[in-house]
């Protein structure tokens, strides 16, 4: 029942997104960044971030003081949660096309949107892992520090959001409006579903497991960002696959950032409401 929910909520955010895609904006802006270069800067940070939340979650788990806490399996799960989309974006960026050269239009569009949906998986990870600061400063007692920690993330989350979003418009030839609105969408239609419906409906309040439960939607919203760079990367036909992603790529985009930026406000009012 609650997985139906957040599915519902996600895809109602998804479609009031697209509502506002009512024209194009004209061609990509021509882009400021070396993504060869960048996407190689990247996997090295993502890298060791990985490895540093392995060693977070080593240290909590050897808290004798957390073990008693209703938040522990929620913070263990959420930091091994983001371990995985730490690897997973690491391989993205690793293998995001990066001849330093090309004037091939097809192979700079692959380029783009596989660098796109590479940060927005990146976007995932940090999400996963910041948000679950909140319960672990819960869970070793102290309270004052988690309710100002419930804040910082929440603007975390919004501001990289928003800035998600303009990368987004900068890439494609989407209206700024609709880019624009993906953090306030994100974070209205959760709101919601979490202060609205939740408390009308019992069967959707899975209490302390909330937090573990969306953050695994949210691994599950990285893993189609994933497949669908796999599927571009690892396509045959690269004339076919750019103009499909001239076509719609851009609408597929904008759906994909929403989804992940409707999941991650649902992920902070989980925490924060704990």
């Amino acid at each position: 029942m609650w997985a139906l929910g957040v599915v519902i909520t996600v895809l109602a955010a998804v479609g009031a997104g697209q509502l506002l895609v009512r024209s194009k904006s004209g061609e990509p802006s021509d882009s400021i960044w070396d993504i060869p270069r960048t996407t190689a800067t990247y996997t090295s940070i993502v890298g060791m971030l990985a490895g540093f939340t392995v060693v977070v979650t080593m240290f909590f788990a050897n808290l004798t003081v957390a073990r008693s806490s209703p938040q522990f399996e929620a913070v263990i799960g959420m930091l091994l949660l983001g371990f995985l989309l730490f690897i997973s974006t690491a391989m993205m960026f690793g293998t995001t096309p990066n001849l330093a050269t090309t004037d091939d239009d097809d192979y700079v569009r692959l380029q783009t949107v596989s660098y796109q949906l590479a940060n927005l998986c990146y976007f995932c990870a940090i999400a996963t892992s910041w948000l679950s600061l909140k319960l672990f400063l819960d869970a070793i007692g102290l309270p004052f520090a988690a309710n100002a920690f419930k804040w910082v993330l929440l603007f975390t989350s919004f501001a990289g959001a928003m800035r998600m979003a303009l990368f987004t418009l900068k890439a494609s030839t989407l209206p700024r409006v609709a880019c624009v609105a993906v953090p306030f969408l994100g974070l209205g239609f959760a709101a919601l579903f979490r202060l609205v419906v939740v408390p009308q409906v019992p069967a959707l309040d899975l209490g302390d497991a909330e937090p573990f439960r969306i953050a695994i939607c949210l691994f599950v919203v990285g893993a189609v960002g994933f497949s669908w760079q796999t599927a571009i990367i690892m396509s045959e036909d690269k004339a076919r696959t750019a103009t499909f992603l001239r076509a719609r790529g851009d609408r597929l985009l904008l759906a994909f950032l929403q989804a992940v930026a409707t999941t991650i406000s649902m992920l902070w009012l989980a925490v924060a409401t704990k």
